[in-house]
């Protein structure tokens, strides 16, 4: 697959880095597409010292001379884990409900094609549930057929037919990090970083938890105004009230204070915990308007509950859908940059001033994708690297030295990715599908720019030995385009001359996360240091709230 990948695309991939090799005076950390690893790290070291270390020490010291840095080489062993994830309104969502939303199993029948198909997979009988005509009967025994069926009677608190899916990420692996000075000449140089790294990534559902029992209903409960010959022909919204339903406990558990630090969640067992995870709230938003008001009946829960929900699996094979736990073992997209710094003495010969040291740094880089794409069809698939997609980046930045106390730091840019091929990607028909989609096609994916910001400081064995990095990055990704190459949607669907929502789907895919990196590194020797990088993920849209524990062994000549 990689040969392929590699051979198909050897000109992009030749063009690009001709541009990085004439071009050194740009710089880049290259970030992901993906939103549950948006900024890898590859080793605890400093990363915008780009080895300049002894030489500004001996600066500071009014000492131009220093023992050359050639070469640093890094191998880190990370664990990286989120246990929920925020929504695009920055709300805590379980895992599986990012970036789609949670499955409306409803969705799956507005189109009478499909319908019918699915009706006779899980013996959905006539007599069980006959076929109305929603939008002109609305008497008591139809609404279960239009609130199955009808996507205008779609649950707007997203309980009736959804599930919402608590679910685990975890990734591990080892990451190598090779810099290399090519050029020293006192106070600039010119360098190559090379990145690489394995990786065992794990996406596991906990359980698919059904909301239909839970729902209270779209509307307040409606009055028929009927005519002259008995029928309906009216809704009286002049008897509308907004119902105070009582909350049980575990849908909304009350916070006491000073016994719980936070509210605690819900289990699927019932018992409440204050462990990590996703409060399932319970919203009641009545409606009433000319249109309809109704109720889900404990007839019609009780029918999408054993029909529908419970058989989630025939559904899911049925579409060719694997919805079980995704684990796969791989390489990580090998990097590949240059880098140019240059150290400025400020304030050289001033008494007044503080004597201080400016590093602007510029650097280019590409990533080659060496691992397979996860198939469209691997709903929880997650890649290691950016899914296949080649990438290119620049940045910018500098570092302000202040003598014996901090080194401050600053950096801005973004990374490019360049377009690729799925097969069978699943794509909305209709903005009431969430989270599981009936209709698939090959499209061409073409991946928005990631763009990152970040400022911190460094602190260089402020005790003894132990250095200290603290950083705050912003990271955003744009909305992906996607064109529909073969469409599947079959002739006789009343979205075939329709076709996908792709416009809607793509404002899914934008997402922004914000980081704090922070790295200590003790040096055993000269030569010789370790180090230990902690990623925390504070604030995020569309994203996993993902955090990552990083350990390195740091060498260098």
């Amino acid at each position: 697959m990689t040969l392929r990948f590699i051979s198909k695309n050897y000109i992009i991939i030749f063009l690009h880095l001709a541009v990085i090799l004439i071009n050194i005076d740009i710089h880049a950390n290259l970030a992901n597409m993906t939103r549950n690893d948006p900024f890898p790290l590859y080793s605890s070291v400093y990363p915008y010292s780009y080895l300049t270390t002894k030489q500004k020490v001996n600066l500071m010291l009014f000492d131009y001379t220093y023992p050359a840095t050639k070469m640093r080489l890094s191998v880190s062993g990370y664990r990286q884990f989120a246990n929920y994830a925020r929504d695009k309104n920055g709300n805590a969502v379980n895992i599986g409900d990012v970036p789609n939303g949670p499955w409306n199993m409803l969705g799956l029948f507005y189109d009478p094609v499909l319908r019918d198909k699915l009706f006779t997979v899980l013996d959905i009988q006539s007599t069980l549930l006959p076929s109305y005509v929603c939008n002109a009967d609305v008497a008591s025994n139809t609404q279960c057929y239009c609130l199955v069926t009808d996507p205008r009677f779609s649950d707007p608190n997203k309980e009736f037919g959804f599930f919402t899916i608590p679910a685990i990420y975890r990734k591990y692996g080892l990451r190598f990090e090779n810099e290399i000075l090519l050029i020293d000449s006192c106070f600039y140089a010119i360098g190559v970083k090379f990145q690489f790294g394995v990786a065992d990534v794990k996406q596991m559902p906990y359980y698919f938890s059904d909301l239909t029992c839970q729902a209270l209903g779209i509307a307040c409960p409606a009055t028929c105004i009927t005519g002259t010959s008995g029928s309906c022909t009216a809704i009286d919204t002049s008897t509308c009230t907004v119902p105070a339903p009582q909350e049980p406990p575990i849908v909304n558990p009350v916070f006491i204070p000073d016994t719980e630090t936070i509210p605690p969640c819900p289990t699927a067992q019932g018992p409440v915990t204050p462990n990590d995870c996703v409060p399932v709230t319970q919203r009641f938003e009545p409606c009433c308007n000319n249109t309809l008001c109704l109720s889900f009946t404990p007839e019609c829960k009780k029918l999408v509950i054993e029909y529908i929900m419970r058989q989630k699996e025939q559904i899911t094979r049925f579409l060719g859908i694997d919805s079980l736990r995704y684990n796969h073992i791989g390489v990580e997209d090998f990097r590949v940059s240059l880098f140019w710094r240059h150290v400025f003495v400020v304030n050289e010969e001033s008494e007044k001033y503080p004597r201080l040291l400016f590093t602007p740094f510029i650097e280019a880089g590409a990533a080659l994708p060496l691992d397979k794409q996860v198939k469209s069809n691997h709903f929880f698939g997650l890649p290691v690297g950016n899914n296949s997609h080649l990438s290119t980046g620049v940045t910018f930045g500098g570092t302000l030295d202040f003598l014996d106390t901090v080194d401050f730091i600053f950096q801005v840019g973004f990374t490019k990715f360049f377009e690729r091929d799925y097969c069978n990607f699943r794509l909305p028909t209709h903005k009431k599908e969430s989270g599981i989609y009936p209709y698939t096609a090959d499209i061409k994916r073409t991946p928005g720019t990631t763009w990152f910001t970040g400022f911190g400081f460094d602190a260089y064995r402020f005790i003894d030995n132990l250095s200290v990095w603290v950083e705050y990055l912003i990271v955003k990704h744009r909305e992906d385009h996607i064109k529909v190459c073969k469409s599947y949607i079959p002739s006789t669907s009343i979205y075939y001359n329709q076709g996908f929502l792709t416009k809607y789907y793509e404002t899914k895919t934008k997402w922004s996360s914000q980081l704090i990196n922070a790295g200590f590194n003790y040096d055993l020797s000269p030569t010789f240091s370790i180090g230990l990088l902690w990623q925390v993920a504070i604030k995020q849209r569309n994203a996993f709230k993902a955090n990552m524990v990083l350990g390195s062994l740091n060498l260098i000549f």
